[in-house]
């Protein structure tokens, strides 16, 4: 089994770095059993998703792609300029403070329809809690979430209108979306077949107590025993750091995408 693993690929995060994107894909199309995006796929904005996944059902037409989703997936903002008389002092009268970006107000019901018909429309595996069988190895897959509340900047790029809109930093918020990623997590280990051969893919860093990593990049810490025994390997992005290493008799993943860096790792598994 050949697996391409990437993820934190942060599309449109500036027109440069969408070339290096389609470049990363171009000057490293190789054949795979399966092509992975451990979640970050887009930036900003809801609307960038088309463009990513042009590129890749392009460059890799019938290979099946599977992904999860990461903090940003949930992004949807606007940029808007910033009124002059607000401008208070010559550091944000500079070219770079001049605009702002703003959330837009959709619910999470509305992000979450989104999605499923994107990933419909380009023929995208999303796993949410699931598996899929390819070639007798079944990936399973969850929209992890922090451990704890986070002190991040995705509370200034997300904004839910429904119940959940106390807040991005709120309890209300963040404890809605950490039960999707409970819920998801427990329906896979419910279903998972030790003696299959199994892969997990998640955003979140499930390591944290074995490396030297801020609690604000961690999702489940829990997740190196729960999954002992039952999978081969975990597939996982989020921290910008490379990393390839077994843990338990698990191996752990990550391909080390940085903002200005995207990279992607071969894995045989």
């Amino acid at each position: 089994m050949k697996i391409i693993l990437t993820s934190d690929l942060h599309f449109a995060h500036t027109a440069g770095y969408t070339k290096k994107i389609i470049k990363l894909f171009v000057d490293n199309l190789k054949e795979c059993d399966a092509l992975v995006i451990a979640g970050d796929m887009i930036s900003h904005c809801q609307s960038e998703w088309i463009g990513i996944l042009k590129i890749l059902r392009d460059r890799y037409p019938t290979t099946p792609i599977i992904t999860v989703l990461g903090n940003h997936d949930y992004w949807d903002v606007v940029k808007k300029k910033i009124d002059e008389n607000r401008i208070r002092s010559v550091y944000e009268s500079s070219v770079s403070m001049r605009y702002r970006y703003e959330p837009t107000k959709k619910s999470y019901e509305h992000i979450a329809n989104y999605h499923k018909k994107i990933f419909d429309r380009f023929n995208i595996t999303h796993l949410q809690g699931n598996c899929i069988d390819i070639h007798g190895t079944k990936f399973w897959g969850l929209d992890d979430w922090y451990s704890k509340i986070p002190m991040s900047n995705d509370g200034c790029n997300i904004s839910f209108t429904d119940q959940y809109s106390d807040g991005f930093g709120s309890r209300g918020l963040h404890n809605h979306m950490h039960k999707i990623a409970i819920d998801q997590l427990n329906n896979i280990l419910d279903n998972v077949d030790e003696n299959d051969k199994n892969i997990l893919v998640t955003h979140f860093n499930p390591i944290g107590q074995y490396r030297d990593t801020s609690m604000q990049m961690e999702g489940n810490l829990m997740l190196p025993d729960l999954v002992e025994g039952k999978f081969d390997a975990v597939l996982f992005g989020h921290t910008h750091r490379s990393f390839d290493s077994i843990i338990k008799g698990v191996h752990y993943y990550n391909c080390g995408s940085e903002y200005d860096d995207p990279k992607m790792m071969i894995i045989e598994e």
